[in-house]
């Protein structure tokens, strides 16, 4: 009788278990469906890890529309830059060994590494700085100095020359700063301390140790029998092909992998098999740099988010310029994760992340229910009433440069409401320098008809004096996934001549050693006044002249970095363009 109630109750839980499984595909499937169709995404490949075991991998719809070949999980993506946690691994694996320092300053293994700037001295770049991506470096590579072929360069040595004629856009540790050079240049340090290629070192990384048997940071050694996914840009109701070419930015974003590769890094990780010590994936994932003044949650080669159950959510993304989103996310305490590829310039990293969260989301209830963990509760009360005084109302107005283009605060009656792009969001206070937001959408419960693309409720911007820019910034919190720090732009009060005089249409040409350019591109950027804010257009947004000869780009990708400008010729600057 025992053993047959025995028998009886472990049907049960077999079948309960069973049906779980089905509702978790079933799920996954259906926010596949509505994902690709929300984002015009011809293609999906995702896959779910618990432990060792592979909850979901699969891939639907189309890696090359033209010739309708179907997506599988052995369809290869090119991941960008999410190339920089593996390059950010490798690096670990060398500070194991004791061959790297993470606080050693970058010019122990590069000393020929220098740039320009107006901040403090550049030997103060230590390695953990790149990796956080606080080290103020400028997003891309340089030009190379004067008499240097990069013909001549072995590979990624470029990055360490060239950086020469950059500007650093911050001081060292003073705020985040995404930079693919800095990654480059790690990729260089790997391989002057192993004294050993780069594709080499990662070859091993990521086959070998990793188990992704058709990864790898070269396209030539992909295996042949592998279809390579295309990218693909949606407009106007068409999709337009992206043919993804190897790129010089090997260790920041030349990765390709297959869906199934990544699920062996999920198990991987769960295993505990990245390295040597189990302390070390500790090490890089603490958040060592966030402060009030910049709240960007970073590790050491991977991006954290805090959960509002007290869990931290790893992950790191790449893409999405040329076709191709991707991401992998993980809770390393509670062994679950996610990877998620898409080929749509429409599938960033944010709206990849809401993807992931909302599996991850499904995953930690069910353990909550079982007993493990807590449940992540999404707390809609309704903020406490806070009245701002008419000084602090007016000190709040004017121009912020937000997300490469401009965001205004103004007064409407006696509140504050803030208009970033098409989107105008009431701003509540919680305090003179806190701000939830709501929309009209909010107030009439259209939300819950029509679903935006982001929280409302989840959105909260701050105000923080900048005391080493001498200006003011406006953090908008996005969910605590990310956070845009968006410079005041000054009241234009000394000479508007110079700022006139900038405007025009602009030819781009590459930039040559010795101040020269050569054959005009059919490339233009246009700079124009809007509404008192100097925009350039070109992925450059808004931009303030810091004297006669140089101008600063005060938000977008370039975020902080400087441009030479000559006012004789008429010609601007900016690393490898003129």
């Amino acid at each position: 009788m025992h053993f047959r109630a025995f028998i009886f109750l472990l049907f049960l839980s077999c079948t309960s278990c069973l049906q779980s499984q089905t509702e978790d595909r079933d799920f996954i499937e259906k926010e596949i469906r509505r994902t690709m169709r929300k984002q015009h995404l011809p293609a999906m490949a995702v896959t779910v890890v618990s432990g060792q075991d592979i909850l979901y991998q699969e891939a639907k719809g189309l890696i090359h529309m033209e010739k309708q070949i179907p997506a599988t999980t052995r369809s290869v993506f090119k991941l960008w830059s999410m190339a920089k946690a593996f390059t950010a691994i490798e690096i670990f694996r060398e500070i194991e060994e004791g061959l790297v320092d993470p606080d050693a300053p970058l010019s122990t293994y590069l000393p020929d590494f220098s740039i320009q700037g107006i901040y403090a001295e550049n030997d103060s770049i230590h390695i953990r700085d790149i990796l956080a991506h606080r080290a103020g470096l400028p997003r891309h590579e340089g030009l190379m100095p004067e008499g240097v072929e990069r013909d001549e360069l072995d590979h990624i040595e470029r990055f360490e020359l060239g950086a020469a004629n950059c500007y650093a856009a911050y001081p060292v540790a003073s705020r985040y700063k995404y930079s693919n050079l800095g990654y480059d240049l790690l990729g260089r340090v790997m391989e002057e301390s192993r004294d050993e290629g780069f594709f080499k070192q990662m070859k091993l990384e990521v086959r070998n140790e990793l188990g992704m048997e058709n990864a790898d940071f070269w396209s030539g050694a992909i295996d042949s029998s592998l279809y390579r996914a295309l990218g693909y840009e949606y407009y106007k109701r068409k999709y337009y092909p992206y043919v993804q070419y190897d790129i010089n930015n090997f260790p920041s974003g030349n990765l390709y992998a297959t869906i199934e590769d990544l699920s062996s890094f999920l198990q991987a990780v769960f295993r505990k098999d990245l390295f040597q010590k189990e302390e070390t994936l500790s090490r890089m994932l603490v958040d060592l740099y966030s402060t009030p003044d910049d709240p960007e949650t970073m590790g050491l080669g991977w991006k954290l988010a805090p959960l509002e159950n007290g869990d931290t959510l790893v992950w790191h993304d790449g893409g999405p310029t040329e076709g191709i989103g991707s991401l992998v996310a993980f809770l390393p305490e509670r062994e679950i994760g996610i990877a998620v590829i898409g080929n749509g310039t429409t599938f960033s990293g944010f709206y990849a992340i809401q993807f992931a969260l909302k599996i991850l989301n499904r995953m930690m209830d069910e353990q909550a229910e079982e007993g493990q963990g807590e449940k992540l509760q999404d707390d809609h009360s309704k903020p406490a009433a806070y009245e701002l005084s008419p000084e602090i109302l007016e000190k709040r107005l004017g121009k912020y440069a937000a997300f490469g283009s401009v965001a205004e605060v103004r007064r409407k009656g006696k509140k504050l409401k803030a208009d970033i792009d098409d989107l105008s969001l009431i701003l509540v206070p919680l305090s003179d320098t806190e701000f939830a937001v709501t929309h009209w959408m909010v107030k009439t419960g259209l939300t819950r008809i029509i679903k935006p693309p982001v929280d409302f409720t989840k959105i909260r911007i701050s105000f923080r004096e900048d005391h080493m820019e001498g200006t003011s910034n406006m953090i908008i919190n996005l969910m605590d996934i990310s956070h845009e720090v968006c410079p005041r732009y000054p009241v234009q009060t000394r000479d508007s001549g110079q700022m006139e005089r900038l405007c025009g249409s602009y030819q781009r040409a590459d930039r040559i050693p010795g101040g020269t350019w050569g054959e005009l591109s059919e490339g233009r950027s246009e700079i124009k006044i809007e509404e008192g804010v100097l925009m350039m257009s070109g992925s450059y947004g808004p931009i303030l002249p810091v004297n006669e000869t140089m101008l600063r780009v005060m938000s977008g990708p370039f975020q902080g970095e400087f441009l030479d400008y000559d006012p004789g010729s008429g010609v601007i600057l900016h690393q490898k363009w003129a």
